[in-house]
């Protein structure tokens, strides 16, 4: 059973188009569809899977989730940290004024204000809140 990565911002004004369409460029940017192919083709790399996101309900403006690679240890670190910097771009270029929850199946991954991005294992001695747990 593998674990996902969910993404939520909340804000009273709608997404604009302009927002839209930098949020589907930055999903392009960091785009995996090689990566599922070849592991798909001849079992290289990660099982990755594509990242995925709507316009929410109500305040919900950006709602999605996404399944983390798992086939090797450490691989959901490696998901964590890619799908990370995505959502931690979208944060920062295109919907800062939003309200963030990223968690991965409940466990919060942490905002660091002071580096504007979100956890990624490169960072040592942070509380991870049980996401050690996850592998």
């Amino acid at each position: 059973m593998g674990q996902s990565l969910y993404y939520t911002a909340t804000r009273s004004v709608a997404l604009s188009e302009a927002e839209t369409a930098a949020i589907d460029a930055l999903v392009d940017e960091f785009d995996v569809s090689d990566r599922i192919e070849s592991f798909v083709q001849g079992g290289d790399g990660l099982n990755w899977e594509s990242f995925v996101w709507r316009a929410g309900a109500g305040d919900a403006v950006f709602v999605g989730s996404v399944r983390l690679p798992d086939v090797t240890m450490g691989a959901i670190f490696d998901g964590i940290a890619h799908w990370g910097r995505l959502v931690g771009r979208i944060r920062n270029e295109v919907l800062g004024d939003g309200v963030w929850d990223v968690n991965v199946d409940g466990d919060q991954v942490p905002w660091l204000a002071d580096e504007g991005r979100f956890w990624d294992r490169s960072w040592d001695g942070l509380d991870l809140d049980g996401l050690e747990d996850l592998i």
